[in-house]
């Protein structure tokens, strides 16, 4: 019997113990690399001024760091070595010439003169320096060099650039009742960085 009782006695202050052992542990202060994990490594890159620019694609590389960017507003291909002179190309027919490949989604573009080739391949890929992943490998040759780095397409981006307007839902018209009540929009503004709407 004795030692029935001290059985008895022994589960409630075990399971006392164990409960205090997992409320310290509980209150303890996260530790830096959980708090770590909850923050975002690498913020997704602004485009704004590239959108601004009218630059529609824009590649970028870190081993040698070099940038691209094509801007058909302006007709131009942008090629920037860090060292060394940039490569301006004209876009027009007499300049360069458009390469796509149907078959994987491959595109690119190519001078006349032999003095930049670049092709974009669909691919995650995830640039060196800064982490950031784009939607494109991207392979450039200028000059006789050979560079390689990630891209991405703003095209896509370009469009969401508009008002929107609410105009049904599942196949129902939205109407106004009376003139106190506007139909729900919504304005997108990436080039100065805004997103503002109403509901109605």
């Amino acid at each position: 019997m004795v030692l029935s009782s001290n059985t008895t006695r022994t589960k409630p202050m075990r399971t006392l113990l164990v409960g205090l052992v997992l409320l310290t542990v509980a209150c303890r202060r996260p530790s830096t690399q959980f708090s770590a994990m909850l923050i975002p490594v690498n913020q997704p890159d602004d485009y704004t001024r590239y959108l601004k620019a009218g630059d529609e694609l824009v590649a970028v590389g870190s081993d040698p760091a070099w940038s691209l960017t094509v801007n058909p507003s302006q007709g131009v291909l942008l090629f920037k070595p860090r060292h060394g002179d940039s490569s301006v190309v004209s876009l027009s027919e007499n300049q360069i010439s458009r390469t796509a490949d149907s078959t994987n989604g491959a595109f690119g573009y190519q001078s006349l003169d032999g003095r930049i080739k670049v092709l974009f391949r669909p691919d995650s890929c995830t640039d060196k320096l800064s982490g950031q992943r784009y939607d494109y490998h991207v392979d450039v040759v200028s000059q006789g060099k050979n560079v390689v780095g990630c891209g991405v397409s703003l095209r896509q981006l370009a469009l969401l650039q508009a008002s929107w307007v609410l105009t049904g839902i599942e196949g129902d018209s939205v109407a106004t009742n009376g003139a106190a009540r506007t139909i729900p929009r919504l304005e997108i503004s990436l080039t100065q960085g805004r997103v503002t709407g109403t509901t109605g």
